[in-house]
């Protein structure tokens, strides 16, 4: 049974685990719930079937803070804009890499993958 979180049932909520990054800007979770990624910083901090210790990875790339990040369907891929401008695709199927990245001249505040 889903329950909606409410202002007067917010004091139920038990933290599980503490990142400690600084400010954390985004965080999404894989599809097939395996995945974490919390973007803080010019970083994002993938967590593979565990949350609260030491990251799986640690994504960079970014010379501003990363502003959204967002995984695809299938689980392959994770992009991440920032301030900078930039946005960023990184193929998270086995050890990381940068598959794609472009600039545009202002920053960029939201990502998403089309169904």
């Amino acid at each position: 049974m889903r329950h909606l979180l409410t202002p007067d049932n917010v004091r139920y909520l038990t933290p599980v685990a503490q990142v400690r990054v600084g400010w954390i800007t985004s965080v999404a979770w894989s599809p097939d719930g395996q995945m974490i990624a919390v973007a803080g910083g010019t970083q994002v901090r993938i967590y593979l079937r565990s949350f609260g210790s030491t990251p799986s990875y640690v994504l960079e790339g970014h010379d501003a803070p990363v502003k959204d990040i967002a995984f695809s369907r299938d689980c392959d891929l994770l992009a991440a804009v920032g301030a900078d401008g930039q946005a960023l695709i990184w193929s998270v199927d086995g050890s990381p890499r940068q598959v794609h990245g472009f600039s545009v001249p202002d920053s960029l505040t939201s990502v998403t993958f089309s169904s």
